[in-house]
């Protein structure tokens, strides 16, 4: 599923993130339409059983998107770095903001400025924890 949705996205001249976003949305529909499936068609023991599926699937598919989305990453389809650490790329989001595309700025920062997290006084003498300072 995977594949032929990656292969129907480029076909599409969909760009390589986007191909990947398609292929995944794509395929992880699948376990909710057979949960849905099984929750509507069976009931009792049966259901118990026909709820097997969707699970052992879901667990398999999650898998399988885990593998396919990290080997596209270091293949360098996405738009984190294919050199960055794994730990970075889970955790950091690399889409553009709106003012960022249109100032050209690809790093969500602007120019030079660092953004950091820190506690900030105010007036009444009280900390503001983890406000967020540019």
């Amino acid at each position: 599923g995977l594949a032929i949705a990656t292969v129907l996205a480029k076909f599409f001249k969909l760009n390589r993130p986007e191909c990947l976003t398609t292929a995944v949305e794509c395929c992880y529909q699948n376990t909710g339409i057979a949960t849905s499936a099984a929750l509507s068609l069976f009931s009792g023991d049966d259901l118990k059983q026909a709820m097997r599926v969707p699970v052992v699937y879901g667990v398999v598919e999650a898998i399988s998107i885990c593998v396919y989305l990290v080997s596209f990453w270091k293949l360098g389809w996405t738009k984190a770095p294919k050199n960055e650490k794994f730990c970075t790329v889970i955790t950091k989001s690399y889409e553009l903001r709106d003012n960022d595309e249109q100032n050209g700025d690809d790093d969500g920062n602007d120019e030079g400025e660092e953004v950091e997290r820190g506690v900030e006084s105010r007036e009444d003498g009280e900390e503001d924890k983890d406000q967020l300072r540019v």
